[in-house]
């Protein structure tokens, strides 16, 4: 699904339209939450975030992992699988399983550690610990209030922000951002805070701000590479599937002041490959850029400004789940 665009735009009518149904959510939100179990003798960490969609969960879940294993923790990553068919707390394997069985997002923390999907995430950790381990860290699971955390971490991105500030589905918060605070024990705030989320809040969390970085290990790349070729070659009469790293730079007297690279993940639709989907974005927004004169004619390179590096940035997103991981927290 598509951010709809007034989640970012203020007084937007519709917006203001879809408030009581935002009233609904609240309200469900609160009918829905549940005593907290506690767990013994396991470590509970849980990511999350108070915006819907992607601002850095999942690669901040690699991040925090691949620490607690190289310093020899016996960690398990727990997952919803989202997307995936498998309902019940299962054990991904990539033998066995399909992103469709599991969820594309599952197939690749289960590279980094155990990760267990289903929606009972309660059995999920229980399985979690017969088979050893001593910490679990749940990719999204600030809002369910059904298990204790013993550190709970609030994800932001700086560039994309809080919007307009109201709940789904008259904005884009989940819930309440003093709520999603009162929850959590830290903040992480990814990329740029070009939207002032530090002092939105306002001395209430300690702040990690953090990068982010592709990653590059040339084994565990090329073993992931063949498994998803071997794996999820595409079917006859299915879509298509492309990976695919962009990279977009803007520099200013010979001084880099943008540069960012994206590991893209797509199917094709039913207009065009998904090859062509991500490859004609960046090219048709060059194109626009420059017929309205905001880049030169006969430019070689990323135009050399940050917000139009930006809007290109925004669509590719639109078009493409994106995994980023995070190399600077610690």
């Amino acid at each position: 699904m598509k951010t709809p665009k007034f989640w970012y735009s203020k007084n937007s009518i519709i917006s203001i339209l879809l408030r009581p149904i935002s009233f609904l959510w609240v309200l469900g939100s609160i009918l829905r939450k549940k005593k907290s179990y506690n767990f013994n003798n396991i470590k509970i960490i849980k990511v999350g975030n108070v915006v819907a969609g992607g601002s850095g969960k999942t690669p901040t879940v690699i991040s925090i992992v691949k620490k607690l294993a190289n310093s020899k923790y016996q960690v398990h990553i727990i997952s919803r699988g989202y997307k995936g068919s498998i309902k019940k707390s299962t054990l991904v394997n990539t033998d066995i399983h399909s992103y469709k069985e599991v969820g594309d997002e599952s197939i690749i923390l289960s590279k980094i550690a155990p990760t267990w999907i289903g929606n009972n995430r309660i059995e999920s950790i229980k399985n979690a610990q017969k088979m050893g381990a001593k910490i679990v860290v749940l990719d999204d699971g600030i809002q369910d209030t059904s298990i204790k955390g013993d550190l709970n971490l609030l994800v932001f991105n700086g560039l994309q922000g809080l919007g307009n500030g109201k709940i789904i589905p008259s904005g884009p918060l989940r819930e309440k951002l003093s709520d999603s605070i009162k929850k959590c024990h830290l903040s992480i705030i990814i990329d740029e805070d070009i939207n002032n989320i530090e002092n939105k809040l306002n001395n209430l969390l300690p702040i990690i701000k953090a990068k982010i970085n592709i990653e590059s290990d040339q084994e565990e790349l090329e073993k992931l590479s063949n498994m998803l070729w071997e794996k999820y070659s595409y079917e006859e009469n299915e879509k298509d599937r492309v990976v695919l790293n962009v990279s977009l730079k803007a520099s200013k007297n010979n001084a880099c002041i943008f540069d960012r690279s994206f590991l893209m993940d797509a199917w094709g639709n039913e207009n065009s490959t998904a090859m062509a989907r991500l490859v004609s974005i960046p090219v048709a927004l060059a194109v626009e850029s420059v017929l309205n004169e905001k880049i030169p004619y006969g430019v070689t390179a990323a135009p050399k400004s940050p917000p139009i590096v930006t809007s290109w940035l925004d669509a590719i997103k639109k078009e493409a789940q994106i995994f980023n991981f995070i190399d600077n927290l610690s």
